[in-house]
């Protein structure tokens, strides 16, 4: 059996469609223009925004696809795993979908990076933005060393984890994560489909996908360059995730976090942010806030089309 195969007990919402001999598993939802396209964590799928694209899709359309190896879409021939690797195969799945006309690209975390990279390969294609507790790509060099340090550990922490799982049967993995209550903030239909994909062949591709990820957030200032004009929302969480910060820590890596996502909001010369109270995955613990985000690119997006036809 392949991993491929593996992966497919279940039949997943949406479709799985071809994109240049390669199958990728697609949530397309609602009808309308511009059309929002979500990019989701480094090791998360489509459904990581189960409670937002359906709303979201009473406005306009909204697609949402799980990345090559991860979920129900199938590996890709690019062994390169970074974020030119990402960008270009969203491209051919835009491509693929027909969508020609310029999206609002939605990136939550790493999918930060990858749809900044997207805007810059293909500038015409992106008409607005929104960043969800997006990566940086200087992130851990504005840090002191000693928080560096300890941020560094927390992620080592997460990898040794996923390094041991990934070594077990399917079973030992599923009681494994019913104990770290991992998907309690996810919309409730979606569960059965994240057991189905918690596979130890997934887990070992997120090593992979890491390691490339540890280069895309130590690019150096250069690698953020401007987004021009293009409408942008950035939106931030306010609580920490690293227990093993003190207080003092706490609070410095809170004030550098802020300077990170001031930066990325500096990225374009229509933008704002938002500091949502709560953790990392704003999606889940604040869908409210995401979806009224995206609803006012969309419709700044619209007026300035309207604009543009009447000129």
């Amino acid at each position: 059996m392949t991993a491929e195969n593996m992966r497919n007990y279940l039949t997943p919402p949406g479709e799985i469609i071809d994109v240049n001999g390669r199958k990728v598993h697609v949530q397309r939802c609602g009808k309308g223009s511009p059309s929002v396209v979500f990019e989701s964590g480094l090791f998360d799928t489509s459904f990581a925004f189960a409670n937002v694209q359906p709303l979201l899709s009473t406005l306009t359309s909204t697609i949402s696809y799980d990345r090559a190896g991860v979920g129900y879409s199938a590996p890709s021939s690019n062994l390169k795993r970074d974020r030119t690797a990402m960008a270009s195969e969203l491209y051919e799945l835009l491509e693929t979908l027909g969508l020609h006309e310029p999206v609002v690209l939605v990136g939550w975390s790493a999918g930060g990076i990858y749809i900044r990279e997207f805007a810059h390969q293909h500038p015409e294609m992106v008409a607005g933005m929104v960043f969800i507790d997006s990566a940086h790509e200087n992130n851990i060099y504005h840090y002191p060393k000693e928080i560096a340090s300890i941020i560094h550990k927390g992620w080592d922490e997460l990898i040794e984890l996923i390094t041991r799982m990934s070594k077990l049967t399917h079973e030992e993995i599923l009681k494994e994560l019913a104990e770290l209550n991992y998907w309690q903030d996810w919309h409730p239909d979606t569960h059965k489909y994240l057991e189905d994909t918690a596979r130890p062949e997934v887990l070992k591709y997120f090593l992979k996908l890491n390691s490339y990820f540890d280069e895309d957030t130590n690019l150096g200032n250069d690698a953020l360059r401007s987004l021009g004009d293009i409408p942008l929302v950035v939106i931030s969480r306010l609580k920490g995730n690293n227990p093993n910060l003190n207080e003092k820590q706490v609070k410095l890596a809170s004030e550098i976090f802020n300077i990170n996502h001031s930066e990325l909001a500096g990225l374009s010369t229509i933008s704002r942010q938002i500091k949502a109270d709560c953790g990392h995955d704003i999606a889940n613990e604040k869908p409210e806030i995401v979806i009224e985000a995206i609803r006012d690119i969309v419709r700044q997006v619209r007026t300035e089309s309207d604009l543009f036809s009447i000129s």
